[in-house]
């Protein structure tokens, strides 16, 4: 196959899926642990979380987590502007390695998007766009694209303790704010108000200036009577009047069985073949 240099369509829509997977795996790995191969301990919930206990708490609860599935939906005038608004993102994430391994789904108009990692390499599927192939990215090739560079690193934080202070190093007011059900699930709810100029940029694996026009976030977590997350909501308004987006995070499946395998060889072809020296 000879080298395309990537139409415009093909590579907003890279830039977007680069951008949501950041997003989905920075979420996911503010939930779970990777101390692999066993349960998490059955903590009882017995009081309302405070500010100071909140974080020990979820860490306790989620340390041994070794798989999980994520539902994630975007909301907000911000991601309706961009068409991102109705593309939902179904994830399943295995933990229980040194690397974490993701099979991630999303529905677009323009059809199904699939990012498979695994090993350390990542297979990207846009179906026509992609001639029906994987794109296989190598490990060389995720080193020289920032992007995606960034979303195996949010993929490999392994210290839930530190995103979860990452946000609480900025946190201007915390409250225990009811009660709701995820999936069947009781959960309690607790709403933090986050200035982003405070948060620990690099505890959240974040550059300084990641943030800089987020404006006030609202951070929602709901979590279940072990105090194990179930629901994770970040509300950001940007700087500009009247701008607002909700990412939110359902987590369900915890430690089920779960394999991500990579496509077969016939199946892929190599991303530098698409995109030549062009890039995403």
């Amino acid at each position: 196959m000879k080298h395309l240099r990537a139409p415009s369509a093909t590579t907003g829509r890279l830039g977007t899926l680069c951008l949501a997977a950041a997003t989905a795996l920075t979420l996911a790995s503010c939930a779970p642990g990777q101390a692999g191969g066993q349960d998490p301990p059955a903590a009882t919930q017995s009081a309302t979380l405070s500010q100071e206990n909140f974080v020990g708490a979820v860490v306790a609860s989620v340390e041994g987590m070794t798989s999980m599935h994520q539902e994630m939906t975007f909301a907000g005038n911000v991601f309706d502007s961009a068409g991102f608004g109705e593309t939902p993102i179904s994830a399943d994430i295995n933990l229980a390695g040194k690397t974490p391994e993701m099979h991630m789904t999303m529905s677009t108009a323009g059809g199904k998007t699939e990012v498979i990692m695994t090993g350390g390499e990542v297979f990207i599927s846009l179906g026509d766009l992609s001639g029906g192939k994987y794109l296989h990215m190598t490990k060389a090739e995720l080193a020289g694209d920032d992007g995606f560079s960034r979303m195996l690193e949010g993929a490999g934080a392994d210290d839930l303790a530190a995103q979860v202070e990452g946000y609480m190093a900025g946190v201007t007011s915390f409250e225990s704010t009811g009660t709701d059900v995820v999936d069947g699930t009781d959960v309690t709810l607790y709403t933090m108000t986050v200035d982003p100029s405070k948060v620990n940029h690099g505890a959240l694996g974040l550059e300084e200036s990641a943030l800089s026009s987020a404006g006030e976030m609202t951070v929602v977590y709901a979590l279940d009577k072990d105090n194990l997350p179930r629901r994770v909501a970040v509300t950001m308004a940007p700087s500009g009047e009247g701008k607002t987006m909700t990412v939110t995070s359902v987590i369900s499946k915890v430690n089920e069985p779960v394999t991500i395998q990579a496509p077969a060889p016939e199946e892929t072809v190599p991303y530098s073949t698409m995109f030549g020296s062009s890039g995403p």
